[in-house]
């Protein structure tokens, strides 16, 4: 898999829902945070996920904030995804191939370079794609 290096030159915030479970509960946290925000060009989307202790994941959608925003109105929950670098490996239009995202980030996992305890990213792009990131140590 043919992979490259992404770079968050600072602190990226954005609003997240959580996944009641993993994977079930993935489209409808997406679907949750959409009714808060119209698809938007000005507007990066995210999935997010952590390994959490006991081997299970806990998966957000997220989207990025705007300083105009309400926050108080929106009542939602905000996180940063960290600046640094990040491997990145792109799979082109992901949605006929939702599984190819749990096999790079597989690969991904496998590389000594990663950290592990980083949170996974996917961003989904206007063409199709997802960018599935995982922060180099």
């Amino acid at each position: 898999m043919k992979s490259q290096t992404v770079s968050f030159e600072k602190d990226l915030e954005v609003y997240s829902v959580e996944a009641v479970e993993f994977p079930n509960g993935v489209q409808k946290a997406h679907e949750s945070l959409h009714a808060y925000f119209d698809y938007s060009e000005n507007r990066r989307y995210f999935g997010l996920s952590q390994l959490k202790n006991d081997g299970n994941l806990t998966y957000w959608a997220a989207v990025e904030t705007r300083p105009d925003d309400d926050i108080r109105a929106l009542k939602l929950e905000t996180r940063n995804i960290s600046k640094g670098n990040y491997k990145c490996i792109e799979l082109k239009n992901f949605m006929s191939n939702i599984d190819g995202i749990g096999e790079i980030f597989g690969h991904l996992l496998k590389d000594p370079d990663i950290d592990t305890t980083s949170v996974a990213i996917e961003e989904y792009t206007r063409d199709g794609s997802c960018l599935c990131m995982m922060k180099i140590k």
